[in-house]
């Protein structure tokens, strides 16, 4: 699980940025929201351009370097470094928790693909160092004492170079415990278009997906519980390739063509629901909400709290949210001129089970005040 996340020169976030999964308080409520002390389940609310997208392409960053057949949209990461900064770098900090050992993983970049840095630190000890300018290397572990990283390619992360040029590698090895993390995150925002960042799965055509696992009706049980009350199919089209559609009457329309985008949204869910839920370390849904009504979307929340498999960042600029009954205060931030902040940082007030944090919110409570700290 990811501890804590810092970044700095990044985007839109000139000044180091935290985002601490250990800010865990004893709320007797919602405990399922928390695994191994940390925050599992987390929502981050933020006005439009308070950053929260930027945050999640800070996060998943990491699967530049260190993942196999990553697929992502590189355009989102124009303008890498920082517009205002006068530092030639973008820094990010990764603190694991593995079997209660924390591992950080530290690294500097000046683009998407040029790293500058990396490095392992383990019990205040640094296992793994790596100056790409100085072409320098300082290695404490063992499985990787009998490389030749000069045989690196350029542009190539030396722990990638390190995990693909190595046989049996110690299950307990820190790179690779951060390896096989960072081949399980997952990056989606429910848009028209099907936009992620992952290596665990192919740009497939949902419809295909759908289809090629007799997903049909089950799919339709799922609209229909969300409200929308179609009867779903699969026929042949023109091309002779068979495609998604929706009764009517006698004949069938082809879905994506009629479907609204809060229809596509919810089918995007689906998708990933259904194909990727079960094999990912780490999620995180951009703008979560955009396209659903508060019900649906509280419902889909849900959803998500009940896979505990996984670590989970939601993001928001609705705050009904915060009115459902699964929400807990160290586990909604936040997000506002380039900061952090649980609910319960964010009072002086005595947060409890009943409150209902959206009132709370709509009356000025998490404004920015001055906290005393007891």
């Amino acid at each position: 699980m990811i501890k804590k996340f810092t970044v700095s020169n990044f985007k839109s976030f000139k000044d180091p940025i935290t985002l601490d999964f250990s800010k865990v308080k004893d709320y007797d409520f919602n405990k399922e929201l928390i695994k191994n002390g940390l925050i599992n389940k987390l929502l981050i609310y933020g006005d439009n351009s308070s950053g929260k997208s930027n945050l999640g392409f800070a996060l998943m960053d990491i699967t530049f370097h260190l993942s196999n057949n990553m697929v992502m949209n590189v355009e989102n990461y124009n303008y890498y470094l920082n517009l205002d900064s006068v530092k030639a770098n973008a820094s990010f900090e990764y603190v694991f928790l593995f079997d209660n050992e924390e591992i950080i993983y530290r690294y500097e970049k000046n683009s998407e693909r040029k790293l500058i840095k990396e490095e392992i630190i383990k019990n205040n000890k640094t296992l793994f160092y790596y100056d790409y300018l100085a072409n320098q290397c300082e290695n404490e572990i063992e499985d990787f004492k009998n490389l030749n990283f000069t045989l690196r390619s350029e542009n190539i992360s030396a722990l990638k170079f390190a995990m693909s040029n190595t046989f049996n590698i110690s299950d307990d090895n820190p790179i690779k415990l951060i390896y096989n993390f960072v081949n399980g995150m997952l990056w989606f925002r429910s848009l028209r278009v099907n936009e992620f960042i992952s290596n665990n799965f192919n740009n497939e055509q949902i419809d295909t997906f759908i289809i090629s696992n007799n997903l049909e009706k089950d799919f339709e049980e799922f609209l229909n519980k969300a409200g929308i009350n179609e009867e779903i199919t699969s026929f042949s089209g023109s091309d002779g390739r068979k495609i998604l559609g929706i009764k009517k009457k006698n004949f069938a329309v082809p879905f994506f063509q009629i479907a609204s985008t809060g229809t596509i949204s919810l089918t995007l869910f689906y998708y990933w629901l259904k194909a990727g839920f079960n094999r990912i370390s780490f999620l995180f849904i951009d703008e979560f909400d955009a396209f659903y009504h508060t019900n649906l979307a509280t419902s889909l929340v849900d959803m998500i709290n009940k896979y505990s498999s996984f670590q989970s960042v939601l993001t928001t600029h609705d705050n009904s949210l915060l009115a459902a009954n699964f929400v807990r205060p160290d586990a909604v931030m936040i997000l506002r001129n380039n900061e952090l902040k649980t609910l319960s940082e964010s009072t002086n007030k005595i947060l409890r089970e009943g409150h209902n944090y959206r009132k709370l919110m709509e009356a000025g409570e998490f404004d920015e005040k001055d906290i005393v700290r007891s």
